[in-house]
């Protein structure tokens, strides 16, 4: 009998344990739902309605769109956060946009009267931003690294390009990358 109540005892303990954790894990992450939502309150809001997405940005940075131009840049120059918006008629999902758009750069190379530019994707995979599903590849282009996000909605290709942390020109890559995954993650669409 009391061998019995001694392992009910240590289950009831172990129980509480238990949803303590979960309750304290809980807290944590509502507390770094917090500090993003800090971080982003001295921000800028970009709001595109033609193309029906906003992204926040660090005050202080340059924003650039050219009139009824589908790309827009954010930031300083060569180390910016640039967005493009693209035709997408066949209703492709991200990860075939970018399948097909490797195939095309893979067949071109093999053509004699073509010279592509460097290229080499290093890495891919699958992201979730604004509820949607992302393709992304980190590319060495030229002279430096860039991670290039993709998500298809509706009729449109939405392309996201930015420096990653391992940019050898840039004196701040890890900080602007910082920054850039911040934007990166604050992009949503609108409707």
């Amino acid at each position: 009998m009391k061998s019995k109540r001694t392992t009910i005892s240590i289950i009831s303990i172990l129980v509480l344990a238990l949803i303590a954790g979960i309750a304290y894990s809980a807290l944590k992450v509502n507390k770094a739902d917090e500090s993003d939502s800090e971080k982003y309150e001295s921000w800028k809001v970009y709001r595109n309605e033609k193309y029906g997405f906003e992204v926040k940005y660090p005050y202080g940075s340059h924003r650039q769109t050219m009139k009824d131009s589908t790309m827009i840049d954010i930031g300083d120059g060569a180390y910016g956060f640039h967005i493009w918006v693209n035709e997408n008629p066949l209703k492709l999902s991200a990860k075939e946009h970018v399948e097909k758009l490797i195939q095309n750069y893979e067949e071109a190379k093999n053509r004699d009267d073509y010279i592509p530019p460097p290229l080499t994707i290093f890495k891919r995979g699958e992201i979730l931003i604004s509820r949607t599903q992302a393709y992304y590849i980190d590319v060495w282009a030229a002279d430096r690294t860039e991670r290039r996000v993709y998500m298809s909605r509706g009729d449109k290709i939405y392309f996201i390009a930015f420096p990653t942390a391992e940019s050898p020109n840039d004196p701040k890559a890890e900080d602007h990358f910082k920054i850039h995954q911040l934007i990166l993650f604050s992009f949503r669409f609108t409707e």
